[in-house]
Order: structure tokens, then C-alpha cells, then sequence
């Protein structure tokens, strides 16, 4: 019995996505004490934004992770399984390029995403490319809204749009994040964690 535990005792387990999901949520605070609701074709998930070095990480706190950079989600992994039966392939990890023009000046800016995101799911990883005009700002009765022209290469034009509150937090965010037209809203909860 006694050989049985110390060799029990040399064993170890370790999981590379439990210990990278623990390290992003024990190095920074959440950004806020309230939950989001991820609404995602008729599902309605509770997510929670933790803080990372490249931005927001809207998780659930177990499998589905949404990279928010302040401006667009970079990044999504544990879509699958989510979007109630509907046809859309490549949703294990899914990672989006953004090319925004810059009219007034003929050039553009490319937001790519190279980085690699804490927590590493198992499945494919598609990345897509899309085409972006310049954000635009309009004022809303309790706040502002940006919206934002874009395409994925080669399929019709989409709208993104984050509203603002007039403290200045964002309380929307709602885009495409696969050229299957699968449209991801997020919104501020109104109940507290």
C-alpha cells in the first residue's frame, strides 16, 4: 500500500486549457461586475469579460470563448453545438483578419490576429478575412452607436454596431463572425454576478 502511494504521488495531471483558463482568470479581475448575455440564433448563453493582455475574453467559464479587442471579435472558440442545428461548418475555432480602408488617405490597416488566445481547444481553426470601411459614429438618446460596413471576401456586405451608454462603457456589441451569416450579439446584463 504503501508503494501504491508514493507512486500515486509522483503522478501528476495537467491540463493545458484548465491551466490556461486559470491563469487568465487569477492574473486580472473581471472589467466589470455584471455578466453579458451572448445571444447567438436562438440561444442565450451568460458570459463573463475577463481582462487580457490583447483585450476582453468573453467566456462562459467553460468552453466557448469570444477575443474582443475594443473595437471587433478576433477570435471564437465553442461555437459548436451552440447554433441549434443550423448548417454552418469550421465553428470549433474560428479567427477573423479584419482589413479596414482608410479612404481619406488610399491606405489600410490590417487587425490581424496572430496572437494565440490563453485557453487552446482541441478541433480546426479557420481563419477568415474580411473587408471593412471606417467606423461611424452617430448619437443615440442614451449615448452613441459605431457601425461599421463589412464583408467577408467574396459575400455580401454586413453591418457591425457597438452601442455606447452615455458614461461611455460599451453595452452592445453585435457582428458576423462566419461568412455562413451567423450573427453574434452581445449585451450588458441587467443582473449582477
Amino acid at each position: 500500500m504503501l508503494i501504491l502511494f508514493t507512486q500515486i504521488q509522483g503522478c501528476s495531471f495537467q491540463s493545458k486549457q484548465f491551466n490556461a483558463l486559470k491563469a487568465v482568470l487569477t492574473q486580472r479581475d473581471p472589467i466589470t461586475a455584471v455578466s453579458w448575455m451572448l445571444e447567438i440564433e436562438d440561444a442565450q448563453i451568460v458570459v463573463y469579460p475577463i481582462q487580457s493582455d490583447e483585450g476582453v475574453i468573453f467566456s462562459d467559464g467553460r468552453t466557448l470563448f469570444l477575443k474582443f479587442d475594443g473595437w471587433h471579435i478576433l477570435e471564437v472558440q465553442g461555437l459548436s453545438g451552440t447554433t441549434n442545428g443550423r448548417s454552418v461548418e469550421d465553428l470549433d475555432r474560428v479567427r477573423l483578419a479584419y482589413n479596414i480602408r482608410n479612404d481619406s488617405q488610399g491606405q489600410n490597416e490590417e487587425l490581424t490576429n496572430e496572437e494565440e488566445m490563453g485557453p487552446q481547444l482541441e478541433g480546426s481553426s479557420q481563419r477568415y478575412n474580411l473587408d471593412c470601411a471606417q467606423w461611424l459614429r452617430s448619437e443615440l438618446r442614451a449615448g452613441h452607436q459605431f457601425s461599421q460596413t463589412c464583408a467577408f471576401t467574396k459575400n455580401e456586405r454586413f453591418l457591425n454596431v457597438i452601442d455606447v451608454d452615455q458614461s461611455g462603457d460599451i453595452s452592445k456589441i453585435s457582428t458576423l463572425v462566419h461568412p455562413g451569416g451567423l450573427r453574434v450579439n452581445l449585451s450588458r446584463s441587467s443582473v449582477d454576478i
